[in-house]
């Protein structure tokens, strides 16, 4: 599958294709309003440049995805939450001054993001001012290029101390998806193309979210959108819509595991629950079994190449592995020389497909030393395969940890940090938490002189990052340990 095929839209024009709230919308009115803002964009001039979407999970957010692969248009979706500096940095970053969000935002967002910025309300599209547009054919989206022109630019926290921009093309989207048709995934799943449901909790500015929906409406079925977790109304979703698949966040799902109204009849609908975003605890599998009578779905993804592994096995003997690559994925186990590890020994995951990301936006030295030679992309995760082929994750070879399915960069929290006037030196490690997985502390030393308690600290990086990324606690220290090399040993900060 090198194209995102959405000729079967046509057949079935008055099935729902997406439920968000009490709004509903079929997929002949999917195509009617992605054309429409297709057509605006283009008689903007839009075509070839960057689009940024900020945007809450809903049908708005699809169709803007929609109408850039429509249109030609590299969409840069962006997280709906992000303070006015991250907004700005990454806007900056993708080398775009148009803006798509609601309404209700222009004004807030008019008055702190940089001069320059072209803002635009999506739902209220015959306000752009554009020169009159010819008539638009309605048509599901009908992708040409398809080989290396940008289509999407995910953001996400590197190893460096700002994210950087995740290029996809056409193709390794179109690539990313054909995994889920693959013949032993539709046997697990057991559910003909059409009648699937998809209840979907994780962002669409993110890969997870994204693909999942985009999979759904490849296939005809129905998305249930909702803009992050809630248990009560998850559970509500359960009972309303009885959807055939879903994915949840570790912390969701041990959250929705241990409320009082979670019981089997619930998930009977459920063909596909999906855990993702960590290594799922072997315990936390078994206790799902007992209460929903379902094993979930566990694998292994990153936002450079979406799914690499899918663990398809129900048997006891598989629990806590992440399963075997996808079909179209190539994976092996590299030394610490880049050479071939020894049979079960632990080694650096090395991934090789299609859908892997063309690169990093702008930044050719990072691309190349997130890859070793042969085009292979280094993960930085660290795991042994058996001689079945089951990929068991054993640590990480990078920094990143996981603060409910978020990836957080240490160096990014440093670094503003370091930005405060009073702040001489800020240290930010990662620190195991029983519901969200990973949660960030930091350690910082004032300069001489400097005046800034723990709460100051906090409510300053309150305003710099999104909340996911502001620490759990902040200690102030004067000693720091150290490493024989003089470094700041961070295992002693937090072990």
């Amino acid at each position: 599958m090198d194209t995102l095929d959405f000729s079967s839209w046509s057949r079935h024009p008055a099935k729902v294709a997406l439920v968000c709230g009490k709004h509903s919308i079929t997929y002949a009115d999917l195509v009617r309003r992605a054309a429409e803002i297709a057509g605006r964009l283009g008689a903007l001039g839009v075509a070839g440049q960057r689009v940024a979407l900020l945007l809450p999970n809903g049908t708005d957010l699809v169709c803007c995805y929609l109408a850039c692969l429509e249109a030609g248009i590299t969409a840069v979706p962006l997280n709906p939450r992000s303070t006015a500096a991250e907004l700005d940095f990454y806007l900056t970053a993708c080398d775009t001054p148009w803006l798509l969000t609601h309404g209700e935002r222009l004004l807030s967002l008019g008055s702190a993001l940089a001069p320059g910025r072209r803002l635009l309300a999506v739902e209220e599209p015959e306000s752009w001012d554009v020169s009159p547009l010819a008539a638009h054919p309605g048509r599901p989206p009908q992708p040409t290029d398809s080989g290396s022109r940008p289509a999407l630019i995910f953001f996400t926290s590197g190893t460096t101390d700002r994210p950087k921009g995740v290029v996809y093309s056409l193709a390794s989207l179109a690539s990313s998806i054909a995994p889920f048709f693959s013949a032993p995934f539709l046997r697990y799943c057991g559910v003909p193309r059409g009648e699937m449901v998809y209840l979907n909790i994780a962002s669409m500015a993110d890969t997870v979210g994204c693909i999942h929906v985009l999979w759904t409406l490849r296939a005809g079925g129905t998305a249930v959108l909702q803009d992050g977790f809630d248990t009560d109304s998850y559970l509500a979703a359960l009972d309303r819509y009885r959807p055939t698949h879903s994915t949840l966040f570790l912390p969701h799902a041990i959250r929705l595991l241990a409320h009082p109204s979670t019981v089997r009849d619930r998930f009977r609908s459920l063909r596909m629950l999906c855990f993702a975003g960590d290594k799922t605890p072997v315990e936390l599998i078994q206790f799902c079994r007992e209460i929903t009578g379902r094993v979930p779905l566990v694998g292994y993804g990153m936002t450079e190449s979406f799914v690499i592994a899918l663990n398809l096995s129900s048997s006891p003997t598989r629990f806590g592995s992440m399963g075997r690559p996808v079909p179209g994925v190539e994976v092996r186990i590299a030394g610490p020389r880049g050479e071939p590890a020894a049979a079960g020994t632990a080694g650096e995951i090395l991934v090789r497909s299609p859908q892997t990301m063309l690169g990093y936006w702008r930044d050719p030295i990072a691309t190349k030393r997130a890859f070793a030679k042969g085009g292979w992309l280094k993960t930085g995760d660290l795991a042994t395969v058996d001689r079945d082929g089951y990929l068991w994750f054993t640590g990480r070879k990078k920094h990143i940890f996981i603060r409910g399915g978020e990836n957080i960069s240490p160096q990014e929290i440093e670094g503003t940090l370091h930005r405060h006037p009073a702040v001489k030196l800020a240290v930010v490690v990662g620190t195991r938490d029983p519901v969200l997985g990973e949660v960030p502390v930091a350690f910082v030393e004032l300069r001489n002189g400097g005046t800034a308690s723990a709460a100051d600290l906090t409510s300053y990086l309150a305003r710099e990052l999104v909340h996911y990324k502001v620490p759990s606690s902040i200690h102030l220290v004067r000693d720091w340990p150290l490493t024989r090399t003089g470094k700041v040993d961070r295992r002693k900060l937090c072990p």
